[in-house]
Formats: structure tokens, sequence, C-alpha cells
């Protein structure tokens, strides 16, 4: 399914949540592309969730999604984060503001993808997850 049919398919009710990883290239796209503008700022209208990891954030800022809201994002992305003036920019591995849930990068993925979780499915179910996986963040 191509993002326009997504958009389509949805045109009232939002996604569970929308993820908009992060890479050189792909923030670039995320960035240009009106098409995932137009997605992002209806999910925000809709009240459904955003997450982002690595660069992704810089997408939010420039599609003017969360504005006000605290952000993470890769490290070498906080200078111009902080520059865009849009957002506050947090220095934590994972940043829940509302319905916008960002992250730093690679070694944050996992910690990213436990917190949507938790904020999708209830923090009850976590607890098991994180045993399951063996992880300890």
């Amino acid at each position: 399914m191509s993002l326009d049919q997504a958009a389509d398919q949805h045109e009232k009710d939002p996604f569970d949540i929308i993820i908009l990883p992060g890479g050189p290239k792909g923030t670039d796209n995320l960035k240009k592309s009106v098409a995932v503008g137009n997605l992002l700022k209806r999910q925000e209208r809709n009240c459904g969730y955003i997450g982002a990891i690595c660069g992704g954030p810089l997408a939010l800022m420039t599609h003017k999604i969360g504005l006000g809201k605290c952000i993470t994002a890769h490290k070498c992305k906080w200078d111009e984060l902080k520059e865009g003036g849009t957002h506050k920019v947090v220095t934590s591995k994972v940043c829940i503001d509302g319905t916008l849930i960002t992250s730093q990068g690679p070694g944050t993925a996992f910690e990213f993808g436990l917190a949507i979780v938790e904020t999708l499915i209830g923090p009850e179910k976590i607890s098991d997850l994180r045993e399951d996986l063996a992880l300890k963040v």
C-alpha cells in the first residue's frame, strides 16, 4: 500500500501510531514529502500517536507537528532542532509528551519500542515483555 493509499484509507480515523524512522536519506525524504506532512497533520488533529527516532524528529519540525512539545533525536540533530525553535529539545533516550514519542537512535531502539508498546497496550504488559526479551532497560 502506498502512502497516498494509506492516507486515503484513514481519512478520518487515526492510525494506532505513525512512526518516522531516521537515517540521512530517509529523514530528507520525510521532510520533503507533502503526503507525509498531510498524514502527520491528520494524525495530530485526530489525537493519534506519532513516534520518531534518530533524525525522524526533524520531519516533525519541518511539518510543524507537536509544536512546543518535548522531543529528542540523535545527538547530531539536537542543535538543528534547537535552532528551529519549534520544540523543547531534551537529551533523554526516549521522550514522551502527550501523543508524541521520540527517541535518539539505533542504540535506544528497544527503549523506544517498549515505550510505544507501553503507550498502546498499557504498563501491565511491559514487565512480562521485558522479561521475555531479557532486557534490563
